[in-house]
This record gives structure tokens, sequence and C-alpha cells, in this order.
């Protein structure tokens, strides 16, 4: 097995964490949705269920996220009339992982859905631990003004 690493462009990076994303591994070992046409476009959503514990001395903060991952594969679509689940190890797939992580926990089953049309949909959910630069000399006071009269 053969892993390619990519950069991923800004606008497919998790934008509700920062740095949360840099590289995406491709493994080889399935055959791409596109193979010989380009790269295979993923859609990727993140969703910031909870932040909390942010320390500024660590620069670190525990976080609760779920991301989504969808993109299209001609090989599997009209394989099923229905939707189907599959282990994710069993399909082509782009295996996105947070980098800044440092101690999660995967909550979520290795598992895509995939759909008659051939789109496939990944769901992981991490809690835990994540790092990131942070400039935090104006907080809590950022943006806010508060007035007094006596």
């Amino acid at each position: 097995m053969r892993e390619t690493l990519y950069a991923v462009p800004a606008h497919l990076r998790f934008s509700g964490l920062p740095d949360c994303a840099g590289l995406v591994r491709h493994q080889h070992d399935h055959i791409a949705p596109n193979a010989g046409a380009g790269p295979t476009p993923v859609n990727v959503y993140l969703y910031v269920v909870d932040i909390f514990d942010v320390s500024g001395s660590d620069q670190a903060f525990n976080a609760d996220v779920v991301l989504v991952a969808e993109w299209r594969d001609p090989n599997l679509a009209g394989k099923w009339a229905a939707i189907q689940t599959m282990k994710l190890e069993d399909v082509w797939e782009p295996r996105m992982q947070p980098v800044n992580q440092r101690g999660t926990s995967t909550l979520l089953p290795q598992r895509v859905e995939i759909h008659p049309d051939g789109l496939v949909r990944y769901r992981q959910r991490w809690s835990g631990r994540f790092t990131t630069r942070m400039d935090l000399k104006d907080f809590p006071w950022i943006g806010r003004v508060f007035t007094s009269r006596s």
C-alpha cells in the first residue's frame, strides 16, 4: 500500500478550528473515483459542537467536532437500489484527520454511507484536545464595549 500526502486547499480547511487541517492522506489500495481524470472533488463540512477548557499558556483547547465528507464514486453508482453502509476501509476515501489533535477520541464507527447514485458520505466525531496558536491578549474583551454611569 502506497500513501501520498496532499495539501488541502484553503476553502476545504476545517474553518471551525484554526489550523485543524493541513494534510489529506490518500490510500492507493482502491481505485480512485476519477482515476486518470484528475483529482476527486470532496466536500468537507465541520461542525463545532463545543469548545471548552481553552488554555492560552498551553496554546490548546478541548473540543467536540463533527466532520462530514462527501464525494461521488462512479465505480459504486448503480450497484444498489437503496442506501448501503460499508466499512471505510472497503472503499476509496480521502482519509481526513485534524493534524493538530493531541489526544482525541474517535466516537463514531469508521463507516461510509453509499447512495444509489454513487454519492459517498463519511461522518466522524472527535472529542479531545487540540492545539493552535492563540492571541488572547484582549480576551475576553475582544470587540466588547462596556459603559458605566454614575
